[in-house]
């Protein structure tokens, strides 16, 4: 997706340079009114119910308001843990004695009882926006007041992330990017979408992330990695930036300056559990945010990449065998050909285990990303921003598991570069328009405004989903093969080549 060679050789020019120019010159006045459209946006559409999801999260807050942090992730103490492992108790025996099931009537969803999965930043989050709508509302009703100050905080963190953004492309490529780079992701309808619209909390985790990847360029290790640990612990898909933080820490610092760095973020992460290390509850946090693996057992969650046309047809044979037409079946005049599918069962009705062969493909994809990095780093320092967007999509891709907005960390990281030149930009705009079709068609725009997939699914048209499927894959091997192969990635090594001769 994004070329390797300088920014002074390949930097935009002709008429996209122009246009760059025009639009970072543009009267001041047109500067505000952009930003204060995006706001309004934001604003307009924070106490929009968005997806079930939500419910999720006033579920944990909730508890955490009424009853305090303490028993939020589970009820054993520390030792109390420690003498069940030393019993010989598994893992999920563990959970099951000791998780907190936290009750709760939820809005538009038939679930009742939750449990927390998520890491302690994210929780510290969500509880500070339920605990600011209990002064309003002691009693924590359950309406659209409480949707918008959930989204309060994402929509600050998507603010600091635009004007994070915009300094980066300005300071790593132009200066005149500043402006553009950072309406670009403010005015993205795709981000928008994703919080405040379906009220993901995605901002906190991806600004953490973008600002770690930022430090690694600006050569700040140290900061880079607490960032990083910070990103993760806020959501564990922060993880997947780890292999380039290592590999750029490793080739462009000591052993000093990594072992500071790590250690340093071993730190960030006992600072940030300290409330539940001080209340001997360690190891439930671990426990508990374990617990999020229970959710991605199935091939994919609604994610079109590598695993859906597998689900999709496994369904649909399904379908056959209780008797539906077959063209009926894979035209996708059943909405039940979406279902969600158990690699478990897919494992026994085909004999492939969807979760070792996407994790050995991810393993293999990783080792050529990192090559690639490693080649081009020394003419190219941009080649880290694009290696830790498309391990990002790497995951989203080809991991079997993955939920419809895992992809999310890596559209910062892109808006940085997406405005270097016009290609750049078309690969841009191609890769949002896809993944933004992808999330209206199945969770739309939230519970206000749904079944796009119903619909496609009573006009026989559920296959779109499939050439859908189909168009990403074509363009994630175009964007490899650009990356990793293209003529710049070519000359990046040469460069390296020739400078070492």
């Amino acid at each position: 997706m994004i070329d390797t060679a300088s920014a002074v050789k390949y930097g935009a020019s002709g008429g996209f340079s122009a246009f760059l120019r025009s639009l970072a010159t543009s009267r001041r006045r047109l500067v505000w009114v952009a930003a204060t459209v995006g706001l309004a946006l934001r604003l307009l559409t924070a106490p929009a119910w968005g997806t079930q999801d939500v419910e999720w999260w006033k579920a944990w807050s909730s508890h955490v308001v009424n009853e305090g942090l303490r028993d939020v992730y589970g009820s054993a103490s520390d030792p109390e843990i420690i003498d069940l492992v030393a019993e010989g108790k598994s893992y999920r025996e563990v959970r099951d004695a000791t998780q907190t099931t936290i009750h709760f009537k939820a809005k538009d969803y038939g679930r009742t009882r939750y449990q927390l999965g998520q890491p302690p930043l994210y929780i510290y989050s969500i509880s500070a926006s339920t605990w600011f709508y209990s002064l309003f509302s002691p009693e924590l009703e359950n309406n659209r007041f409480f949707n918008a100050a959930l989204n309060a905080p994402p929509i600050l963190y998507s603010a600091l992330l635009s004007l994070l953004i915009g300094w980066a492309a300005s300071r790593f490529i132009a200066p005149n990017l500043a402006i553009p780079a950072a309406l670009l992701y403010w005015l993205n309808p795709l981000v928008i979408l994703n919080s405040p619209i379906q009220g993901y909390q995605d901002p906190l985790c991806i600004l953490f992330g973008t600002a770690a990847i930022v430090a690694l360029y600006e050569r700040r290790l140290t900061l880079s990695v607490v960032l990083f640990v910070a990103s993760t612990l806020t959501k564990p898909q922060g993880v997947l930036i780890l292999p380039v933080v290592a590999l750029v820490g490793l080739v462009e610092h000591g052993f000093r300056a990594n072992l500071r760095a790590w250690l340093a973020g071993v730190g960030t992460g006992i600072v940030i559990a300290l409330p539940f290390i001080l209340m001997s509850r360690l190891f439930s946090v671990i426990v508990g945010v374990l617990s999020i693996a229970d959710s991605s057992k199935d091939l994919t969650r609604q994610a079109l990449n590598l695993w859906w046309p597998a689900q999709y047809f496994a369904n649909a044979s399904e379908l056959v065998a209780r008797g539906h037409d077959v063209w009926t079946a894979v035209l996708g005049g059943n909405a039940r050909v979406y279902r969600d599918r158990p690699i478990e069962v897919f494992a026994a009705e085909t004999g492939v285990d969807a979760a070792l062969v996407g994790f050995v493909l991810l393993v293999l994809f990783t080792a050529l990303n990192l090559w690639s990095l490693r080649k081009r780093l020394r003419s190219d320092r941009l080649a880290m921003i694009s290696a830790a967007a498309i391990q990002i999509y790497g995951y989203f891709m080809l991991r079997a598991g993955v939920q419809i907005n895992h992809y999310f960390p890596l559209v910062p990281l892109l808006t940085i570069v997406a405005l270097r030149n016009r290609t750049n930009f078309v690969y841009y705009a191609v890769l949002c328009a896809l993944l933004l079709i992808q999330d209206l068609i199945f969770y739309g725009f939230g519970r206000d405004l749904r079944g796009f997939e119903r619909a496609l699914s009573n006009a026989s048209l559920g296959f779109s989903t499939l050439l859908l499927a189909g168009a990403a894959l074509v363009f994630f091997r175009f964007w490899i093969a650009r990356e990793f192969f293209g003529a710049e990635a070519t000359a990046s090594r040469r460069a390296n080549l020739s400078s070492t001769a």
